[in-house]
């Protein structure tokens, strides 16, 4: 059991203190858990720092060094990473603030479109959700492309929070008019041999997940190869939350291994 992307109280949303987080993981026996704290240059646009708290670089630096240290002896590998949100004009500066971290893995995700968010709807005033899913999509090919690009998190995040800000009662992204679009992402994913995270975090139930199972099965189909299991915990016992189903997932399309990073090199554990 592995747990590739978490956040603790070094991030602005996260609630848990990270060594009982990493105490949580060798209860449940995972061999890799890694810390992913938020690293967020996006929120500089459109006013959105007054929603967050930026990450103390220079203390996760000594916690990571301190951790190295006194690496426990269980078997299992704790990890140190960040997970950056993507911004076309923030993308070289967060490539050199991460450069002075001792990481082993980057989740690179989309959060902000124009310095708007999803989360807190901003992104789908004025804007119909095609156009919104549309400029999202574009988005993620770009940041796939980012050389800091380990992990692509949570593809179809903005799909979370489009019945809570529009009409929209159910909203999915794998659709007949948008195969396109999702196929040349997938592509990139592949041709740059990024890690696609199967990311738990808000499902309630079988193949409530992100992405969809219809895009995880296209990626399978394009020839992808390298997937990882995300609960995206940000408490303490939602570590590791809906590996099960993300494995049985995983497993019914045909993938033998998860992909993990230690010191930002690709590691594939084998599903079992």
């Amino acid at each position: 059991m592995i747990d590739c992307h978490t956040h603790s109280l070094f991030s602005h949303d996260g609630r848990a203190d990270p060594r009982a987080q990493e105490r949580r993981a060798a209860s449940l026996g995972l061999t890799y858990f890694a810390h992913t704290e938020h690293f967020d240059p996006d929120y500089a646009f459109g006013g959105l720092e007054r929603f967050s708290r930026p990450l103390n670089l220079e203390r996760y630096a000594r916690f990571i060094k301190t951790g190295r240290e006194n690496a426990p002896g269980n078997g299992g590998f704790i990890a140190y990473g960040l997970e950056i949100g993507y911004h076309p004009e923030t993308a070289e500066d967060a490539r050199c603030a991460a450069d002075r971290l001792d990481l082993d893995v980057i989740v690179s995700s989309v959060h902000t479109l124009q310095g708007r968010e999803a989360y807190i709807g901003t992104m789908f005033r004025g804007k119909t959700v095609p156009q919104v899913v549309d400029e999202y999509l574009n988005a993620l090919i770009e940041s796939v492309r980012i050389p800091y690009c380990d992990v692509v998190g949570h593809l179809g995040y903005v799909t979370r929070y489009i019945p809570v800000f529009t009409r929209e009662k159910q909203f999915r992204l794998w659709q007949p008019t948008r195969r396109d679009r999702i196929d040349a992402l997938l592509s990139e994913i592949i041709r740059l041999d990024r890690t696609l995270e199967i990311n738990t975090h808000g499902g309630s139930g079988q193949d409530d997940f992100l992405p969809e199972f219809g895009i995880l099965r296209r990626y399978r189909e394009l020839g992808g190869d390298n997937i990882t299991f995300s609960s995206d915990a940000h408490t303490v016992r939602d570590i590791g939350k809906g590996y099960q189903a993300a494995r049985a997932a995983a497993l019914r399309l045909g993938f033998t291994h998860w992909t993990v990073y230690k010191r930002r090199v690709p590691v594939r554990i084998q599903i079992i």
